[in-house]
């Protein structure tokens, strides 16, 4: 499932905007002058997905409609009630209301509702043993009294936000159901699993890497973090090629035997198949996915194929094939990035080291570290480190800003790019911008939001 379009109605009490998204070419721009609601309006739809009701009653707006391109749309009422006759200790109450239309015309609809807490149940939480939520929530980690850090996104969290993003996994927490929300329905569950969101923020030079409370104000390059990521990335897929090939060896001999009819080529297409093994496994040494061997000379080995051996040889060609094709996808992602980075660095060349990650030579031929990449190479190099190695196949990544320290050059630059890494990664993008260089020459992928537009 996909979304069609985005309507918001009375953002912060002044703004109506509607977003159709380019289906067909899988990237949309928004753009306006400041305060118009683009950063807002991507933070919303990441709420929604994420389950981080506090955003949603946070941001003021009235409806909030997604549409599905199964005709489906899904509206978010955000409604604050502000007092109530007879009663002087009133808390004011946000409820959100979800409504799914379907595309027969039915309709399901959840609310979710949520006083303060009292003074009591604050002081229950803030005794009781909490430590617990890092045991049974992969990836969060405490940082301070009363906040944690989700790895993934490096959002920090106070407990309620933990409550309301990951409810109906910490069910220690029931007892205190004056703060906690319902769980939601299967058809908003479902909804919300079927598309993944991933938000590129302006932010995005240091990652987080609060391993504990003791941590909490250590922060990390993003270049230097992702440099040990696609170290280990490569490191693992090797692992796991060799234990398949190890299996594929060991069971060779069975499949020697039983090659037979058309599985066994003719000499001149086992020669040419060799060929471009061999050319495949050049390639993958360049990737940093095999070994350095250089490369071979095959000649003295073409002179001997011939209709007495060439069983053995078609068998051996399909068992190559099988173990090399495991690195495809990640040699694809590696092959695109190398391409686009080396493209717009002027003076300093990359390639990938399975034990070092990035590496970076001058035209001088010095290595640099990836830390003394300036701040537009390095922005260049996280967005686009994030979009072909981060992102999950089927999701809509929300990008802020992507023109934050790029050169105009750059920035004309990056819509081609993109176009290239989402027919790879196969996801949406929407992107919220202020520079027409973004845009460039492609007007028809841009949504201008002005002031009143009637949803």
């Amino acid at each position: 499932m996909r979304i069609k379009e985005i309507n918001i109605k009375g953002l912060f009490g002044l703004f109506n905007h509607r977003i159709p998204l380019n289906m067909e070419d899988h990237i949309t721009i928004i753009y306006g002058p400041n305060g118009i609601g683009k950063t807002v309006i991507l933070k919303l739809i990441k709420s929604i997905f994420e389950s981080d009701y506090n955003q949603l009653r946070e941001i003021p707006y009235e409806v909030l409609s997604i549409e599905f391109d199964n005709q489906s749309r899904l509206n978010i009422t955000s409604e604050t009630e502000i007092s109530r006759p007879n009663e002087e200790d009133f808390t004011p109450r946000t409820d959100l209301i979800f409504e799914l239309i379907r595309s027969n015309c039915e309709t399901e609809q959840h609310k979710i509702t949520r006083e303060k807490p009292d003074s009591r149940a604050r002081y229950i939480l803030q005794h009781y043993p909490i430590s617990r939520i890092e045991r049974e929530i992969p990836g969060i980690v405490r940082i301070g009294p009363n906040k944690w850090v989700e790895n993934r996104t490096g959002d920090k969290l106070s407990l309620e936000d933990i409550i309301y993003r990951y409810q109906g996994q910490i069910p220690f927490l029931d007892q205190f159901q004056d703060i906690i929300v319902k769980k939601d329905p299967p058809w908003l569950v479902d909804i919300k699993d079927s598309i993944k969101i991933f938000l590129i923020e302006t932010e995005r030079l240091y990652v987080n890497r609060e391993n504990s409370y003791e941590d909490k104000n250590k922060k990390m390059l993003s270049v230097l973090n992702y440099s040990k990521e696609i170290a280990s990335m490569i490191q693992a897929n090797l692992a796991k090629y060799g234990e398949k090939s190890q299996s594929m060896d060991r069971t060779f001999p069975f499949r020697l035997i039983e090659i037979t009819g058309s599985s066994i080529l003719p000499p001149e297409k086992l020669i040419k198949k060799l060929s471009e093994l061999e050319n495949k496994r050049v390639q993958l040494m360049d990737s940093a996915l095999l070994d350095d061997e250089g490369s071979l000379d095959l000649r003295e080995l073409f002179k001997k194929i011939d209709e007495s051996n060439k069983n053995v040889f078609s068998a051996y060609i399909k068992d190559v094939e099988d173990k090399l094709s495991f690195f495809d996808e990640l040699n694809e992602k590696i092959n695109l990035f190398k391409r686009i980075i080396n493209d717009r660095f002027r003076y300093k060349q990359m390639r990938i080291d399975k034990q070092d990650g990035f590496v970076f030579i001058t035209k001088a031929k010095d290595i640099i570290s990836p830390s003394q990449l300036s701040s537009g190479e390095q922005h260049e190099l996280v967005m686009i480190f994030e979009l072909l190695f981060k992102v999950p196949p089927n999701s809509l990544i929300l990008i802020d800003e992507p023109e934050i320290s790029l050169h105009i050059l750059w920035q004309q630059q990056f819509l081609k790019d993109l176009q290239e890494i989402t027919t790879l990664g196969k996801f949406d993008v929407l992107i919220a911008t202020h520079s027409p260089e973004i845009i460039y020459d492609r007007d028809d992928l841009a949504v201008q939001l002005v002031e009143r537009v009637d949803v």
